[in-house]
């Protein structure tokens, strides 16, 4: 009843009225498809409604949200949503009723393509996973290399899963490695990094290592994502089927998971047997930069991520809330390399980071510091400067044949 007088609202109100001509009318000004304006359905099939109806949603009997013609980006269709309805009359009044007069028509410049491509993505963030990204990589790049009909084949799915999983490693560690290079070995370098130390040829060396070793370790991911994609994990693209408590908390336990995890993958990797064979290569870095986040032995870098993958295959995870998490991994991994720290209690910042990569054998944890402190294997940073900052040498720590 309540949905039902709000569209009569609309439709008498011409205030209101106005502001829906206006959405329709620039949106329907990006296709070429006069029927896109009038919503009777254009007949490319692409269902164009205003960018501005999102907020009118309900009032439309939840039709699917807008789209452009043309653009594949935003054609995805929401899970759930009916089919868009066809032939059907506008609510508002056309431009010649007295209730919208031609001196209330909008004049305004419509929005720019690239604009309403942006408003669509945003609007379906709730939906975003993995998938869609590998799909929309196998229809719009690698179709233009090695066309494909019908369903994904599996050689395929892996080959681009590769490439997603590599890329997307790429553009992540280039653009937050170079931000936090940029600001705190250049920009703030005087007032975080009194040491001064900073190489070329170090930083090239990690690059090079860095790039290397993500094609490897996104190759050894591959079979573990193949499984989330289809369907095997426990990832859900519907916020509401574990409620949104949890789905706030998931991002927290996925955390406190991976940490505990990883304090122990990693302690273990500092095993002689295990360390000169595997980890050693990382630790080859001791004044570390931001792009020494991923300067592994493929293997000593998918170990550290195994718990990653192994986290959504016990517990629920959104796919979205999975995706983010994983950037902020990345983003996390770059942070405690680059030797700017802010003291903040209980957090394992890049001063504890600094302390492992100078004495070996302490300060294992990824997040916090909790574990190290269960374990024994804590050393506060404030107390080795007042010791004068001791490093040790692999020889002290592993013997002669480190």
């Amino acid at each position: 009843m309540i949905v039902e007088l709000m569209r009569r609202m609309l439709q008498y109100h011409w205030p209101m009225a106005a502001l829906i001509s206006f959405s329709r009318t620039t949106i329907g000004q990006q296709c070429d498809q006069r029927s896109c304006v009038t919503w009777t359905g254009c007949p490319k099939g692409c269902g164009v409604l205003a960018a501005s109806s999102q907020l009118f949603f309900v009032l439309y009997h939840l039709s699917p949200t807008p789209a452009v013609c043309g653009s594949p980006l935003l054609n995805w269709q929401v899970a759930g949503a009916p089919p868009a309805p066809q032939n059907i009359q506008p609510l508002i009044p056309s431009p010649s009723s007295t209730l919208h007069p031609p001196s209330l028509r909008p004049s305004l410049t419509p929005p720019p393509h690239a604009a309403m491509e942006a408003v669509g993505l945003v609007a379906r963030l709730e939906n975003l996973n993995a998938h869609d990204f590998i799909q929309m990589l196998s229809d719009h790049l690698v179709d233009r290399v090695y066309p494909c009909e019908g369903p994904m084949t599996l050689l395929r799915r892996i080959c681009i899963t590769w490439l997603f999983l590599y890329l997307g490693s790429l553009v992540v560690y280039f653009l937050f490695a170079t931000l936090d290079y940029l600001i705190y070995h250049k920009l703030l370098a005087r007032q975080i990094l009194p040491d001064g130390y900073d190489k070329t040829v170090e930083i090239r060396r990690e690059i090079y290592m860095s790039v290397t070793s993500l094609a490897i370790m996104a190759g050894l991911s591959v079979p573990g994502e193949i499984l989330v994609h289809l369907g095997y994990s426990k990832v859900y693209t519907d916020p509401a089927e574990h409620g949104y408590v949890y789905l706030c908390m998931s991002p927290i336990l996925f955390i406190a998971f991976s940490d505990c995890l990883i304090y122990f993958l990693h302690r273990g990797l500092h095993h002689p047997r295990l360390y000169k064979h595997i980890h050693k290569p990382h630790h080859s870095f001791i004044n570390t930069t931001p792009f020494a986040a991923f300067a592994f032995h493929p293997l000593d870098g998918y170990t550290q991520g195994m718990p990653y993958q192994i986290f959504v295959f016990l517990f629920p995870f959104h796919s979205a809330a999975h995706l983010i998490s994983l950037i902020f991994v990345s983003m996390w991994t770059i942070n405690i390399h680059d030797r700017a720290t802010f003291g903040i209690p209980g957090v394992n910042g890049a001063a504890h980071h600094t302390i492992h990569h100078t004495t070996f054998k302490s300060n294992y944890g990824q997040y916090f510091t909790l574990w190290d402190k269960i374990c024994g294997t804590f050393k506060d940073p404030r107390l080795w400067k007042k010791a004068g900052a001791p490093v040790m040498s692999e020889k002290e720590v592993y013997g002669k044949d480190a």
